[in-house]
């Protein structure tokens, strides 16, 4: 009867792992999209009609090490002139003859300058291709990314609590390699955070043994705590379903914020 029961388990031990997919394909999707990674140029213009991405920049540096960046606009050019240094230091912009004001975003945690610039202010006509040309997904990843992750968050805190309420309600006994589940979770969550960092932060990788330390002890607790919950069993009853059903949203809630969260910060999400 025991090995019948075992047999019957079904996914329920595997819901928190849900929380540790989530972190790697936002990780997988952030190691080409990471502001932090952009070093050595420019990682966006903003101008009053337009945008435009690091990825449709070209940005030279001369003997001072000053940055030249030659853009294209209607047929006329755009040319900035800037220091590599996110914040403070030298930036100058001229179009068409013009020189324009320019600063710097003063955003914290990117690895290359965010430029504001008071000009050249267009006809709709023209800046309207501009606009269609810069990547959809860069303001979300610029200026939305704490609502993106609570979002993402909040959805997988409920997807874990369904999953957990519908895998409890057949009963079982606790898995047999309830303890080696358990582990592989915790190391799960070290891991998440070592690749998030390696590859999205490149040589500024102490930040992924000092910045996350504490925050990163969060998931690192309630993870493997809720993996040991998860494979000790139900009996199929209501009030065990709740229980399970609760402490699936409340770990996912918890522990993916913080892991998104921080996987998100590691790759230089400006703040």
């Amino acid at each position: 009867m025991a090995t019948a029961l075992r047999l019957r388990d079904g996914f329920l031990r595997f819901v928190p792992s849900l929380v540790l997919l989530t972190a790697l394909v936002v990780f997988a999707l952030l190691a080409f999209l990471a502001p932090g990674a952009v070093t050595g140029a420019v990682y966006r213009i903003d101008t009053p009609g337009f945008s435009v991405s690091h990825l449709d920049l070209t940005c030279a540096p001369d003997d001072a090490g000053m940055l030249h960046c030659p853009i294209d606009v209607a047929g006329r050019r755009l040319t900035v002139r800037t220091d590599p240094a996110p914040l403070g230091g030298v930036c100058r912009a001229w179009f068409d003859g013009r020189q324009l004001s320019c600063d710097k975003a003063g955003e914290y945690n990117l690895g290359s300058p965010w430029l504001r610039l008071d000009g050249p202010v267009l006809p709709e006509a023209e800046t309207a291709g501009l606009r269609s040309d810069f990547p959809w997904w860069h303001d979300v990843v610029d200026r939305y990314w704490p609502l993106a992750v609570l979002v993402v968050t909040v959805a997988l805190a409920l997807i874990a609590a369904v999953l957990a309420f519908l895998a409890s309600g057949r009963p079982h006994l606790p898995h047999p390699k309830r303890g080696w589940y358990t582990a592989v979770v915790g190391a799960g969550v070290v891991l998440v955070l070592v690749l998030a960092g390696g590859a999205t932060m490149g040589t500024r990788l102490w930040w992924i043994l000092v910045v996350p330390l504490a925050p990163g002890l969060v998931p690192l607790l309630v993870m493997p705590v809720w993996q040991w919950y998860a494979s000790g069993g139900s009996d199929g009853r209501v009030g065990t379903r709740t229980k399970h059903t609760a402490v699936a949203f409340l770990s996912a809630l918890v522990s993916g914020f913080v892991l998104v969260g921080l996987v998100t910060f590691l790759a230089g999400m400006p703040d």
